[in-house]
């Protein structure tokens, strides 16, 4: 019908990934965290799926994500940080060819959320886990699943942590329905009522919402994890703002050295 205008081409479809270029990635904030404590992000892809292997393993496909705006509330926190650009030796393969990224459709991003219960404690301190997400990093054969993402959070039951394991069937299967039969199997269970959002974006198209407001996020992963129920998992509940933890001693500062130092992270 010429009377009727033709829908726009989506963006996401519109140039395929770039090692090169890379991947921007945000991670906006948490909603409804079982603990009440000051919490960071460790981001990585899988594969290789570091952070989980014996030992661990921290380079380039690996991020930790720790400056938390003070008047974000502790259950739900906000991290105050650009977007990092995972590219390049990040990614699987050869560093200067997209075939091996493009052979693997299921590629995923890791999005660890711990906390420490005790920052101002002197030594090492174990980071607790608050839950973990997957998020597919394409959306098509080498198309960035570029927009916001509402991810529900898992924790395994043995270990809280993904296994090894589990992230290859993930890069292998993809991961809702891996995640599915995961949670049937009663090896992960979905933490009551929380999630987390994480930005993702093709680095072709940097800066495209420096000047506004996100986009709205989609649930659709959320919802179906939870029996189309995103809402119980989404609007936060107020309970005490970071701030009341944050002090002189427990710093943005100290309080990233403290977690690199329970994870035994190296520093990116």
């Amino acid at each position: 019908d010429p009377r009727v205008p033709p829908k726009p081409m989506p963006f996401n479809w519109g140039f395929p990934f770039s090692r090169t270029r890379g991947v921007a990635v945000v991670i906006v904030g948490a909603n409804n965290l079982p603990n009440a404590y000051l919490s960071a992000a460790l981001v990585s892809l899988a594969p290789p799926g570091g952070p989980y292997r014996k030992p661990p393993q921290f380079d380039a496909s690996v991020h930790l994500v720790s400056a938390l705006q003070p008047a974000s509330d502790l259950r739900s926190p906000k991290w105050d940080t650009p977007p990092h650009v995972f590219r390049a030796e990040a990614f699987p393969g050869l560093a200067d060819s997209d075939d091996d990224v493009f052979n693997l459709p299921h590629l995923a991003l890791v999005i660890d959320v711990r906390c420490l219960s005790k920052p101002s404690a002197p030594g090492a301190r174990a980071a607790e886990h608050q839950g973990w997400a997957v998020l597919p990093l394409f959306c098509g054969a080498g198309y960035v699943a570029s927009g916001v993402h509402r991810l529900p959070l898992y924790l395994a039951q043995t270990g809280g942590e993904p296994s090894p394991a589990l992230l290859e069937q993930i890069a292998t299967e993809g991961a809702r329905g891996v995640l599915a039969k995961a949670r049937a199997d009663r090896r992960v269970k979905l933490v009551e009522g929380a999630s987390v959002d994480v930005a993702v974006l093709d680095e072709l198209r940097a800066g495209e919402w420096d000047n506004g407001a996100l986009p709205a996020p989609d649930v659709s992963a959320l919802a179906e994890a939870t029996g189309g129920k995103p809402d119980k998992y989404s609007n936060p509940r107020a309970f005490k703002p970071c701030q009341t933890l944050l002090s002189a001693t427990v710093t943005e500062a100290s309080l990233r050295a403290k977690f690199e130092l329970a994870l035994g992270f190296n520093g990116r």
